[in-house]
């Protein structure tokens, strides 16, 4: 039995804009921490991405939300 990690994220987070907001946080506070300029820039990227999808998620959500509305 394979015990790697599933590389697939689970799909309870995926559309849920606080998980990307906090990921987002964390890329920011690692990016604070580097010395290496680059990989500082890397970092910030990685975090504006990251707040990306937050707002992707969110218009998931409203589109659900939305769709939900229209039939009831």
């Amino acid at each position: 039995m394979s015990t790697r990690p599933n590389p697939m994220p689970s799909t309870k987070f995926v559309w849920d804009p606080q998980h990307w907001r906090f990921r987002a946080e964390e890329a920011r506070t690692v990016a604070d921490q580097m010395i290496h300029e680059e990989a500082r820039t890397i970092m910030r990227r990685i975090a504006m991405d990251y707040d990306r999808l937050a707002k992707l998620a969110e218009m998931q959500l409203a589109d659900q939300q939305a769709m939900i509305g229209r039939k009831t």
